[in-house]
This record gives structure tokens, sequence and C-alpha cells, in this order.
């Protein structure tokens, strides 16, 4: 379905929700005053709306988001408990958003939703937030997180872990009539050198640098506030525990950077970006174990990314879409070109 359509549907049961939830107005500080509730964005599986009270100008505001189908999980409950037990440990450190809400019954609300402060801010702009980019992540990357309380998923073999993902994206792809026979050659011919690339994966477990990794910084996963000189990161629900290359790789990976108006980085970019990220990062002797990381992470992440998006893509060929975005048809397509995935090739599966 449509997503404006899909948010038409919501709304009126969102704003039900939020006028009888006696202790969602509490917990907000809405109580008896009137709210604005407006439709906000939309992932892949979810969809966000803004909450807000149009009385007090200076009030603050709200999103409220909730799971219709899960991503990484076996159930979109998981998916939000998951996310806003992330958003819990990051509290206050100014990375993301402050989790204030959580409802996992499906009782009033037919979804898991979860509550957090509104972020003001544009999307990123690869010409202008490298550098606000990078501290986020250095300091993001520094943030230490117990066994005990660690509840992040554990990353151990990003390598292994990477290839299965993208094999059961590209399974999809190779299995739809629809699909594209020289899209699919090409697609199998990663998955052949990859499985020959995972054989690297023994370094990156014998020197390891790891930590809390958001996994997901498409562009329209970053907030930038100008006026603060800052970026922010949203959407948790992949984050993980593991080799901090991960992050850094999905940043730097030509495939997530091209849905932003078909750019791609220069290599000027990219020495910029990890030069301000190494600057800022706390413990400066791991530099040359990180990069070494990244050399050895970023094709796979260039797979998973490339092989998503034909699993995307069959959704929207079988019409099988349950969040239909009309941009987000268009970036799959692109990360389908042949000419791209020719590129592709050359940089990172041609040996």
């Amino acid at each position: 379905m449509d997503v404006y359509q899909l948010a038409h549907q919501f709304q009126p049961l969102l704003a039900r929700y939020v006028a009888e939830n006696q202790s969602l107005r509490e917990i907000l500080d809405l109580k008896a005053k009137p709210v604005s509730l407006t439709f906000l964005a939309a992932g892949e599986n979810n969809l966000a709306f803004k909450l807000s009270s149009p009385s007090e100008s200076a009030s603050p505001a709200w999103v409220l988001r909730f799971c219709l189908i899960p991503s990484r999980w076996k159930s979109n409950v998981e998916q939000i408990a998951y996310e806003y037990k992330t958003l819990e440990y990051l509290k206050g450190l100014g990375i993301t958003a402050e989790p204030c809400y959580l409802d996992l019954s499906c009782q009033r609300f037919p979804y898991p939703l979860m509550g957090m402060t509104f972020l003001p801010g544009r999307i990123l702009n690869y010409d202008n937030d490298l550098a606000r980019c990078a501290r986020i992540y250095a300091q993001l990357h520094a943030v230490t997180i117990s066994d005990e309380k660690n509840h992040l998923l554990k990353n151990t073999h990003p390598l292994t872990l990477y290839y299965r993902e993208s094999l059961r994206f590209a399974q999809k792809y190779l299995d739809c009539m629809k699909g594209d026979p020289l899209v699919k050659r090409i697609l199998e011919f990663f998955i052949r050198k990859a499985e020959i690339k995972k054989d690297q994966e023994p370094y990156l477990l014998s020197q390891p640098v790891n930590g809390i990794n958001h996994i997901d910084a498409t562009f329209n996963n970053w907030l930038i506030d100008e006026s603060q000189d800052r970026a922010y990161l949203v959407d948790w629900e992949w984050a993980e525990y593991g080799t901090v290359a991960g992050d850094l790789s999905h940043f730097l990976c030509p495939t997530l950077v091209y849905r932003h108006n078909r750019y791609i980085l220069s290599e000027e970019q990219r020495i910029f970006f990890l030069k301000t990220y190494f600057d800022y990062c706390p413990d400066k002797s791991r530099e040359a174990i990180i990069l070494e990381h990244l050399r050895l992470v970023l094709p796979f992440i260039v797979l998973r990314s490339t092989t998503w998006a034909a699993s995307v893509m069959v959704d929207y060929l079988e019409g099988t879409k349950v969040i239909e975005r009309p941009e987000s048809l268009r970036k799959v397509k692109a990360h389908l070109e042949l000419d791209f995935l020719e590129w592709l090739k050359k940089q990172y599966f041609e040996d």
C-alpha cells in the first residue's frame, strides 16, 4: 500500500489512542492540552508520527513510531523492544533521541509502538556534514557497555554474518521469475567472490576493535542540527555490538551513499571523514587495525546492501511490498543498474 494511504489509515487510530491514553499524556506532560498529530516519516517497515501541543509554541514535541512487520526480528514486538532498550542505554549522550514511552501490548493500538523526543534537523548532506557524522561515530564507538548490560546482538563473526544475510537476500531475487537475468549473474559473481573473501575473517577475530554499531546509517537516518553544529542518528532497529569498522563501512559504502541522489563520495572525502573520525577517537593506537578491518568488511557491506535492494525489488515486482514508497523504488532500481553493478564489481570483487 502507498505510504500516504497507510499514514491516512493509521492517523485516526493513533489520534484516538493518544486521546484516550492518560498514561501517555501524563508521561509526556500533555494532560488536558490539545495535541497535534502529523505524519512524519516512513521506513521500510515503520511509520512515525510527530506529536505536539499547538497551544504552547515552546513546548517539546515527540515522535510515536510503530513497526508493521519486523526486519531482523521474529516479531515486531521484539523489534520495538530492542530498539527502545538501545535508546535507553544511549540516553543523555546526545547521540540520538531520548526514549520516553513504550507500549508492547498491541491492545489499544494494533502494533507495538515507542515514544521518543522529536529532534529538529535536516537530512544528511555529504558535501557539508562529513565532520559532524565522523564526530558522532567517534563518540558512539567510545561508549563502553558491560557484558551484563549488553543486550545488543553480538556480531562475533561479521564476514560470516553479512555473507549469510546477503545469501538470503540474494536468493530471494535469484528465485524470482521477474528478476533481470543479467542482474542475477552479477549477484551470483558477488556471492562467489565473497565466499572466498570471508576466509580472511580470522584476522578480524584475532585483533578485535568492538563497540556499539548503528549499522543503518543511510543519509535519511541522520538528522543534522546546524544551529548546534551536530548530527544525530535515528532508527536503531539494526544496532549491534561488533567491530566498529561495520559502522564505518556502512557510512562509506557506495551503494548506500548512492541512495542520496546517486551521490558518490570522492577519495578526498573518504580520507577526510576517516581522518576526522580518528582525530576524535580517544584511543589513537587503534587506527591501523580499524583501517585493516575496514578494508576487509567494506566489500561485505557492499554485498549486503546490494542484495538487500534486490530482495526489496522482488516485493515491488510481485506486489507484496507492505509500505510502498516511490522514492524507495527509485533507490532500489538505481542500486541494480547494470553500469553501477559493474563498477562495484571492479571496485570490490575483482582480484
